[in-house]
């Protein structure tokens, strides 16, 4: 089993409404046609389940979408088809197939096919490459907390995540929510590592810094020292 890495991701306007604009921008990417009209609207509404039918909220996904491809064909278990067996069943997305030469040439073209288009071939390293983790995490599966901060909303995030935290997904919100102040807490379960992500500016471009948690650290080397 992973160690898992525990998030706890503050996000503050820095302008009233951004907030509730990128959890709007969420459910859109997510094929949702609904808005809510603040933070504290959408967590009411979806702790009440009155958002919409089959909401799942926001996760790694709602933001990087994976190709289809990587869904279709298992070339992380069976690149290029290896490991196929004729007359076996197996799964092309939610179809099942029995394995003949046709198949197996199907998965050497899709391992073909993710190499050029997207650099990697199956789902375990096209999710590591882009969601920095292995697996897809529910942002929102642990309750969420809404507060007013000076007349501004504030949204805290709790989430797992394995092995590594998923920085991909950090630095695509860093690009595309300009006011929107964040700040990531950061910790790997058995003393990796733990610590802090904030946005600090540099000649007026927003960049992403890191602070070690030092008394993090300390635990551990006490711990160890037992």
């Amino acid at each position: 089993m992973p160690n898992w890495v525990y998030n706890t991701m503050s996000l503050t306007e820095t302008k009233k409404g951004a907030l509730k604009e990128f959890i709007n921008a969420t459910l859109t990417m997510d094929g949702y046609d609904v808005h809510v009209n603040s933070g504290q609207d959408w967590l009411d509404k979806m702790n009440k389940n009155q958002l919409c039918d089959n909401y799942k909220g926001i996760w790694l996904s709602t933001f990087i979408k994976r190709p289809k491809t990587y869904d279709l064909y298992d070339t992380t278990n069976y690149p290029n088809g290896e490991r196929l067996v004729l007359g076996q069943k197996i799964h092309i997305g939610e179809q099942e197939v029995i394995v003949t030469d046709e198949v197996v040439q199907s998965f050497k073209d899709a391992t073909t096919e993710q190499l050029q288009k997207y650099g990697t071939v199956g789902w375990y390293d096209w999710n590591n490459k882009n969601y920095g983790c292995k697996w897809d995490t529910c942002l929102t599966e642990k309750t969420p907390e809404v507060i007013m901060v000076d007349g501004m909303e504030s949204m805290k995030l709790f989430f797992d995540t394995p092995w590594t935290e998923p920085l991909p997904i950090y630095t695509f919100l860093l690009n595309n929510y300009p006011n929107l102040d964040f700040k990531i807490d950061v910790y790997e379960e058995m003393g990796g590592f733990g610590g802090s992500y904030s946005i600090v500016e540099d000649e007026g471009v927003r960049l992403l810094s890191w602070t070690d948690d030092e008394e993090y650290y300390k635990m551990w080397e006490n711990l160890y020292e037992l």
